[in-house]
């Protein structure tokens, strides 16, 4: 019987220690299993008196944080005390920030302690994506048709991404076909596919950026076997554990404004926390959410990779000359 550690309406924590495996080494690994609607997963931590964790998390719920962040609060917490730092030194200035693995079922829980360590170390499969750095490092449009798609080509766009509308399904699979047959035309620039992963690989695509809940779903194996550069996006601090989990070439994160190019749960991420993200991962940072011309310079001084923008080239009239324009002005800044 797994013992719950830190308990709300909304789910638990358990402690487990010594599972084998974890860390892909021969040493055991202390873990907290998290159960709550948004992460269900375990994360490996350090051996420390579970009031460590129990203290954390509840600092971190009476600072308006939800159940999930705060299980990620509790993990960086864990590693910052065993450097002697307080709570809110080991969250601005992490010692490590740490990986979620989610587990697909909750029957998992019904399992004895030993069967479920064996389910746990089964879940460690390593992942490990070329990074985008090379190509992140300025604007990155999101477009929705082939004829934008070629104009960000044919404007020099390094790295472009294709989001297809849900009005275009019918089509997707010529639609992108055909979008991956034009950037083989333009070596210098590199083609991402948003959610389509199958396609992305069928058609030799450069890569393939997924949402949180894509995760589920996609094969990620099959992604990372096939040589696929990988983006994905997150809003939160249990959103990037998770994402962080797969080494991705780069993590989009945001809203950073308001934007109403897509309806989202979640509240904007702001400047400040882009620049957190940005000192605090060791990977390309693109943001992404509300940027346009005129806030342009505050998301610049946050220290991004670089920026992701979709109305302000899609709903522009000369989007060739909106991207010149924000290319121009991101590199001068």
């Amino acid at each position: 019987m797994m013992e719950k550690i830190i308990s709300t309406p909304r789910g638990y924590i358990s402690h487990l220690k010594n599972i084998c495996g974890l860390d892909l080494s021969d040493k055991n690994t202390n873990v907290l299993l998290c159960n709550w609607p948004f992460a269900f997963g375990f994360i490996p931590v350090p051996d420390v008196n579970e009031n460590i964790f129990i203290d954390s998390f509840n600092w971190s719920i009476k600072n308006g944080f939800i159940e999930e962040d705060a299980s990620i609060h509790a993990a960086m917490y864990s590693y910052g005390f065993c450097k002697k730092k307080n709570i809110i030194d080991s969250l601005l200035y992490p010692s490590q920030v740490p990986e979620l693995t989610d587990l697909i079922t909750k029957k998992f829980l019904t399992l004895p302690v030993n069967e479920l360590e064996k389910k746990l170390s089964n879940c460690c499969t390593a992942f490990s994506f070329p990074t985008a750095k090379k190509y992140t490092n300025g604007v990155y449009p999101i477009v929705d048709t082939l004829e934008l798609l070629h104009q960000m080509f044919d404007v020099g766009a390094k790295i472009i991404q294709l989001r297809v509308k849900k009005n275009q399904e019918k089509k997707i699979d010529q639609l992108i076909k055909k979008s991956c047959e034009l950037s083989f035309k333009y070596p210098g620039s590199k083609l991402f596919i948003n959610d389509h992963w199958q396609l992305a690989i069928d058609n030799g695509a450069f890569g393939v950026h997924l949402g949180q809940e894509d995760l589920f779903e996609a094969d990620m194996k099959a992604i990372n076997n096939s040589g696929l550069h990988l983006g994905l996006s997150s809003h939160s601090y249990w959103e990037v554990s998770r994402a962080i989990r797969y080494k991705p070439s780069y993590i989009a994160c945001g809203p950073i404004f308001p934007t109403k190019v897509k309806k989202m749960p979640w509240v904007t991420q702001g400047v400040k926390n882009l620049k957190y993200w940005a000192r605090v991962l060791d990977f390309p940072i693109v943001a992404i959410g509300g940027i346009n011309l005129s806030n342009l310079h505050k998301v610049k001084k946050s220290n991004c990779t670089g920026v992701s923008i979709i109305s302000g080239i899609v709903n522009n009239d000369d989007p060739k000359k909106s991207f010149k324009t924000l290319e121009s002005t991101w590199k001068n800044l």
